[in-house]
């Protein structure tokens, strides 16, 4: 019409910041696959050798599998982590807890058992249904299960170990927590522990540095966070080793309420 002009604006914010977001992970992603990629590489040109012992060729054969391992969790895991971060909304409905914990406790039990623990599960609540996603809550547990079980076990104790699996009722949500018995981990990493490819373990275990980041971005999307705390393995003044271990919690919000990611 004349003398009237219409403006459209178009926020591309999220959009940029989506795309700059999938360029760090790309990036970070490189960064972790040249070392795999490298050792790889290493020890094809050892099994060239011709007059390669056996024992060597072995080895060699055993790097490359490992590696390889390592690489198809990288992958795996940085995809995974790169759907929940691009911000597409879960079905999100009225869950029960305690089911979903029961079969992820079921799932784990038989790794913690190869290493002399047991889960035990303990429900301070009449009514665990909760606000969300089943198959990432309980991915959020096998995760958390999976690190007490490598990290949270101490390798010297000749006493069956508990990675405790708790449920309670508090104010608007159940405050669900998984407890272990280990050497717990030195306070210099626990902030760093959800960032990408972070690694406060050993090299010789094996991971990819992202179980806590997919927790994280998991438990944002159910409108939660995750806590951390950990008393680090320590010999107190008269030499005797102070209680250790690593706790991990996150509060869900009760079905009934509204649900703000």
């Amino acid at each position: 019409m004349q003398g009237i002009r219409i403006a459209v604006v178009l926020d591309v914010t999220a959009q940029l910041m989506n795309a700059q977001d999938t360029r760090l992970l790309l990036s970070s992603l490189s960064h972790e696959l040249r070392t795999p990629l490298a050792t790889i590489s290493t020890h094809v040109e050892v099994l060239r050798i011709p007059t390669l012992p056996v024992e060597v060729k072995a080895q060699s054969l055993q790097f490359i599998s490992d590696e390889t391992q390592r690489l198809v969790r990288l992958v795996a895991n940085t995809m995974e982590l790169g759907r929940l971060e691009s911000g597409i909304e879960q079905d999100i409905q009225a869950v029960n807890l305690l089911e979903v914990v029961d079969d992820a406790v079921a799932q784990m039990a038989p790794g913690a058992q190869q290493v002399g623990a047991s889960i035990v599960t303990s429900v301070h609540t009449s009514h665990p249904i909760v606000l969300g996603q089943p198959d990432r809550l309980k991915q959020v547990f096998l995760n958390l299960l999976d690190n007490a079980i490598k990290y949270g076990i101490r390798k010297d104790e000749s006493n069956k170990q508990t990675i405790l699996v708790t449920l309670t009722a508090v104010a608007g949500g159940i405050l669900c927590s998984v407890q272990d018995q280990g050497p717990g981990i030195p306070p210099e990493h626990l902030p760093l522990l959800t960032q990408r490819f972070y690694r406060a373990a050993p090299a010789s275990i094996p991971g990819s540095g992202l179980g806590l980041a997919i927790v994280s971005a998991i438990l944002r999307q159910h409108g939660s966070h995750l806590q951390i705390h950990s008393n680090h393995a320590r010999d107190n003044a008269d030499g005797e080793s102070e209680q250790s271990g690593t706790l991990v919690s996150f509060t869900l919000p009760i079905a009934g309420r509204s649900h703000h990611p």
